[in-house]
């Protein structure tokens, strides 16, 4: 009975302990905002610049480069946040410019990693 009685105490304090770890651990929004500012500006270069003409490439990864600032603003105010305590999830409805289309992120954060599970282009 003895036994029985440590292994449940010792089970407790494990998932207690796990249960803390993830909670510290849980990125918050400005966390969020530098991994999406990033993730953005790569995409941008990498995918949208290399769609321009060769003539256009240079100056648009440049562009990409002068708009971070703004583009780190926009992500903050179009994030809705919902905290769940042990991880996050991120929706952010992210209009960069009229010539370019409108996208929808989803992003898990937990473990201070993030995790994009939805990238969608809204045409």
């Amino acid at each position: 009975m003895n036994h029985s009685r440590f292994i449940l105490t010792t089970a407790k304090a494990v998932f207690f302990a796990v249960i803390g770890i993830l909670v510290v651990t849980n990125p918050g929004k400005a966390e969020y905002e530098e991994y999406a500012s990033k993730a953005l500006k790569s995409h941008l270069k990498d995918g949208v610049c290399q769609e321009v003409t060769e003539i256009l490439t240079n100056p648009c990864t440049i562009l990409v480069d002068i708009a971070a600032p703004q583009l780190g603003v926009a992500i903050a105010q179009k994030t809705q946040r919902k905290n769940f305590l042990i991880f996050s999830i991120y929706q952010t409805n992210l209009s960069v410019a009229t010539a370019l289309p409108d996208y929808q992120f989803g992003t898990v954060a937990i473990l201070h990693y993030f995790y994009t599970y939805q990238a969608d282009r809204l045409d």
